[in-house]
């Protein structure tokens, strides 16, 4: 399920100049077209956001005299959508789900974040927004999550929204030769691999340490492919999900070759998925 740590984008939106809501309108549905205006920016921002990842949308609502927490959103799709014929001035959009919304618009910033440095039309990086005192990004994620406890969507929907995504970007190969129930648990186990904050997270320390060879047989992209292959490794989930649901630290990610990926994705003899130790013996054995 969506986490604080997905929180990774940050929006500023208006409608009629802060006299109304913006995407509060009565009736508002759980899915709805977030606009990007033409002002400063191009498509190329609404595009920022990646599937799965959660952008907070904040607004100055008038009556309230404030900066107002107003949505967490997550992107349903890799494009964007024409929107120019609608509103010329607005004339990129991202199809979003809604995972938290404060129907009336009443929800303050914390007093210590601050939010001119994010108040333009384009898609910042969380890390944008400035606290004092200084904050971690995790920190600041958990901080603005908590604002929304009350306004979370029900968990039915939001697990919904979970297996939406899932079914609509997974790469259907890993599971061709899967069948029925099995089928669920291992769409659950690619989608977790897929938080993108953690696995950003785990790459970037994997570049700090200089480690970023695949765990099961060592193979180095930027080695074989060079320039092109920079940076490039694939995050696998060491902790099957069929043993019960988790949280999902740094420890329990493995960066790993596609090759390998799809290996670990296969049950040995055992009937068991395959460990990454596991399948480097296989491979050291060969």
């Amino acid at each position: 399920m969506f986490t604080a740590r997905d929180i990774q984008w940050v929006r500023n939106v208006k409608r009629d100049g802060g006299e109304l809501p913006a995407y509060l309108e009565k009736g508002a549905k759980d899915e709805f077209i977030l606009q990007w205006s033409d002002r400063y920016v191009d498509e190329k921002e609404a595009l920022k956001p990646k599937i799965g990842e959660l952008i907070l949308v904040f607004q100055n609502i008038n009556k309230y005299k404030g900066i107002q927490l107003t949505h967490l959103v997550t992107p349903l799709e890799s494009k964007h959508v024409d929107c120019s014929k609608e509103n010329s001035q607005y004339p990129w959009g991202r199809r979003v789900a809604v995972i938290a919304r404060v129907d009336d618009g009443y929800n303050p910033k914390p007093n210590d974040l601050k939010f001119g440095s994010v108040s333009r039309t384009h898609s910042f990086d969380i890390e944008k927004i400035k606290s004092n005192p200084i904050i971690s990004k995790e920190t600041l994620q958990k901080k603005i999550w908590n604002t929304f406890t009350n306004h979370f969507k029900n968990d039915k929907k939001i697990e919904d929204i979970y297996y939406s995504i899932l079914e609509n970007n997974i790469d259907n190969n890993v599971l061709s030769a899967i069948e029925g129930i099995e089928t669920e648990v291992i769409r659950k186990h690619i989608l977790r691999e897929r938080s993108s904050s953690l696995v950003k997270e785990k790459k970037r320390l994997a570049v700090e340490r200089d480690e970023l060879q695949c765990k099961c047989c060592g193979f180095d992209f930027e080695k074989v492919y060079p320039g092109v292959g920079k940076g490039f490794i694939e995050c696998h989930h060491t902790l099957p999900i069929n043993q019960g649901e988790r949280i999902t630290e740094l420890e329990h990610l493995a960066l790993v070759c596609a090759n390998c990926h799809r290996m670990l994705h296969r049950k040995n003899e055992k009937g068991a998925y395959y460990q990454v130790k596991e399948l480097k013996r296989v491979i050291n054995n060969n």
